[in-house]
């Protein structure tokens, strides 16, 4: 996806710049996918439908989305700014923070149906504010994550 056809995931870039702009000291990318991914398990569950079209496949470490991917590497710039940091010298982390040249609001304005936001606004009061490691559980503790398995594509 180059950044000119933002239109095509103009609600999933929406989204992700609301979600990244509501963690102030930044957010990693595995948090980051694992919101997207919980605002579409309960979106799905409660009203029978994603909000967004990414389609999610089980992973060594969880769902996981190549249209997350997508969406993420056209926002750096934009809506999105990278910082790369070093862990105890062996390990690289990404965080992302509200860029400073956005091409969208930051209110979503794409998204006008009031139940889903409110199932955006829930996943973040519920899941934002949770360590990685109990986050990663809720994750796995959804049926997809149950019922599917290692390598299994589209599970939600």
């Amino acid at each position: 996806m180059q950044n000119e056809d933002i239109k095509e995931y103009q609600l999933e870039t929406e989204i992700m710049y609301y979600l990244v702009s509501r963690f102030p000291h930044g957010i990693t990318k595995t948090r980051l996918l694992k919101l997207f991914y919980l605002v579409d398990f309960f979106s799905k569950k409660n009203l029978d439908e994603k909000i967004t079209k990414f389609v999610y496949n089980y992973y060594y470490y969880g769902p996981f989305s190549e249209y997350f991917i997508e969406t993420l590497n056209s926002s750096k710039g934009y809506e999105i700014t990278e910082i790369t940091k070093a862990v105890n010298n062996l390990e690289l982390i990404y965080l992302y923070f509200k860029g400073g040249n956005p091409r969208i609001s930051d209110d979503m304005p794409s998204l006008k149906n009031k139940k889903k936001r409110e199932i955006i606004e829930d996943v973040l009061d519920q899941y934002g504010s949770l360590g990685f490691k109990e986050m990663m559980s809720k994750v796995y503790e959804t049926d997809p994550m149950k019922k599917k398995s290692f390598g299994d594509k589209n599970i939600l």
